[in-house]
């Protein structure tokens, strides 16, 4: 026998959790705002290559989806566009307009392990204007897979080359026991590099200069203060004159070239006349 209120209680929790559901919906509503139920504006960039990127993919803005690609297209009407380029257009959230300016640019990348590609916009500077409705925004193009692989095909060859070559060196310096007449000789270098720094370090080379020109700079004095027959003949302009005048005479007379040359014999002659003692 049913209780009379059995079915008017099952009512009763159907339409509270309906209810509960409504109020549910209309705070989720609330709280995402526009952003998914709300406006959008168009916004357009040209590609060379969109392969992998679905309509619908998710457009980032430093890390936050903004909006999604709405469409992909060849370019109709565009008269910068080459004809072989792809028109990707991206549905913006009309909430998040002020935050992507005219300087932007927008590139497509991959997210995840399986590499679903998405679009990314990146912020713009400051001081530049927003983005208008349907306007181009700098495309950085992506490099697909195939260049990477062009790329390290390149790095393969020159690694190929350069061990090519240094196998042909060590052959070339094998041939004759080149290899260890040139360690013998780095050696020696070696031997010599460190007795020369122990000499320096003992200071040995650096005092012996020292006293070199400590000497030198006493002889230079010498002659500067008139000492000495070099100081004299530098110093004494009257000597100079003298000289010059006798040598002078000497070359217009022959009496005196032939008493200096007498002069001479006699000073030679002296020593060897002395007797022994």
């Amino acid at each position: 026998m049913e209780r009379p209120n059995s079915k008017g209680s099952q009512n009763f929790m159907v339409g509270l959790f309906v209810a509960i559901s409504l109020l549910v919906c209309a705070g989720f509503v609330v709280f995402m705002g526009n952003s998914v139920f709300g406006g959008e504006f168009t916004i357009r960039a040209l590609f060379n290559d969109v392969r992998g990127l679905n309509i619908g993919a998710p457009v980032f803005l430093s890390g936050i989806q903004v909006g999604r690609v709405a469409d992909k297209q060849f370019p109709v009407g565009v008269p910068a566009a080459d004809e072989n380029q792809i028109v990707v257009l991206l549905a913006i959230y009309d909430n998040q307009h002020d935050r992507i300016k005219s300087d932007s640019e927008v590139t497509i990348t991959t997210q995840g392990v399986l590499g679903d590609k998405v679009m990314v916009i990146t912020p713009g500077s400051k001081r530049s204007k927003v983005v208008k409705e349907d306007q181009f925004l700098t495309a950085i193009q992506p490099k697909e897979l195939e260049s990477f692989f062009t790329e390290g095909g390149s790095l393969v060859e020159s690694l190929s080359t350069s061990s090519r070559e240094l196998s042909q060196l060590l052959h070339s310096l094998n041939e004759g026991d080149r290899i260890p007449r040139i360690l013998e000789n780095v050696e020696k270098m070696s031997k010599h590099t460190r007795e020369i720094t122990a000499r320096l370090d003992e200071g040995q080379a650096l005092e012996s200069l020292d006293a070199s020109l400590k000497s030198l700079s006493r002889i230079l004095g010498k002659i500067d203060q008139g000492k000495g027959t070099l100081g004299v003949l530098i110093n004494d302009p009257t000597l100079h004159e003298d000289l010059r005048i006798l040598l002078g005479g000497a070359q217009r007379s022959k009496t005196v070239r032939f008493l200096l040359k007498q002069a001479i014999s006699s000073a030679d002659e002296k020593p060897s006349a002395e007797p022994k003692k």
